[in-house]
């Protein structure tokens, strides 16, 4: 892959997870991508095929930054404290604050809820909201996309399941416990 950087090329042939962008970093356990979202961090592992795309290639880039870790699970480490989007596409996409990172999985605040991600399930990481664009978008991307546990009918939300709870609920967060205070 190093012979390709600099190049347009699609990560992984199709579907939710295939993604194209300009290769910019080949490290142990991960490689790099800049496309118009920002940098997106790979996992190795979970690299199928990688396609040349056609169109400008800069192999005499300037020196590009991105974290440069020992693997993929350090990456990981350098974005605790931020916000990120796990997963490019499907359902397993889901945004979030990386509170924890472990040896097996990372917590990730979602909303009001904390999830627990086996890292062995993390594709790809990216960092996402005011991190990503410099701006102010918050947090638009945890509202239904992410993650496949949790009561998506609008139930009891009581978290007594850990990471498991009212995706809508946990969406809608702050709004209703403002309207609970007590009037005049």
């Amino acid at each position: 892959m190093e012979s390709q950087m600099g190049m347009n090329v699609r990560i992984n042939r199709g579907g939710p997870e295939s993604l194209d962008g300009r290769l910019i970093g080949v490290q142990k356990g991960y490689v790099v991508l800049r496309n118009s979202t920002g940098t997106v961090y790979v996992n190795s592992s979970h690299v199928r095929s990688v396609t040349d795309l056609p169109g400008q290639s800069s192999r005499g880039m300037s020196q590009s930054h991105f974290i440069k870790a020992d693997s993929f699970n350090g990456v990981l480490q350098a974005l605790t404290r931020k916000f990120v989007q796990i997963n490019w596409g499907g359902p397993e996409k889901i945004e979030g604050f990386i509170a924890q990172v472990g040896t097996q999985a990372l917590m990730l605040v979602v909303g009001q809820e904390l999830v627990q991600v086996p890292l062995y399930h993390i594709k790809t990481v990216k960092t996402a909201g005011i991190y990503a664009s410099g701006g102010s978008k918050g947090s638009q991307g945890s509202r239904g996309t992410g993650g496949s546990s949790g009561n998506k009918s609008g139930g009891n939300n009581n978290n007594s399941g850990g990471a498991k709870g009212n995706r809508n609920a946990s969406a809608k967060g702050g709004r209703n416990s403002k309207s609970c205070k007590s009037g005049k």
